[in-house]
């Protein structure tokens, strides 16, 4: 029977917090909204995004749709420049891939994790991508 490693991804294998920071703040204006502070926003990280705004903003819940547009829209243009692997990351998963299938369970979406894998150098690692 093959083992298989599962990972979450942000704050795991990866800090995407300016890049998330970044489209919140640029979706929030988008709306007309004031920004949150990051320690609001950083608290909810790892929900997905309508969630996290229905959860900052529980008085605009008929904005979250068009507030994960503004966020998606934004965050394409920046998640690349803006996100790094953890420290160790690499070492890490190239000894784990080597006792184990290793795959990645995530709520970013399914558009952004095979590009970003790739451009950090580690989507070679992975077997299984769950969205």
């Amino acid at each position: 029977m093959n083992k298989t490693i599962l990972f979450d991804l942000d704050g795991t294998l990866i800090d995407s917090t300016d890049a998330i920071l970044n489209s919140f703040r640029g979706a929030f204006k988008a709306l007309g909204l004031t920004s949150k502070n990051n320690e609001e926003i950083k608290n909810l990280i790892g929900y997905p995004l309508e969630q996290m705004f229905r959860m900052l903003y529980p008085d605009k819940v008929n904005l979250s749709k068009e507030f994960v547009l503004a966020y998606r829209e934004i965050y394409a243009q920046i998640y690349l420049e803006q996100t790094t692997l953890l420290p160790k990351v690499k070492e890490a998963l190239e000894l784990g891939s080597k006792i184990a299938d290793l795959g990645i369970v995530t709520t970013k979406g399914g558009k952004f994790t095979p590009i970003l894998l790739d451009y950090l150098g580690v989507k070679k690692f992975f077997k299984t991508l769950i969205t």
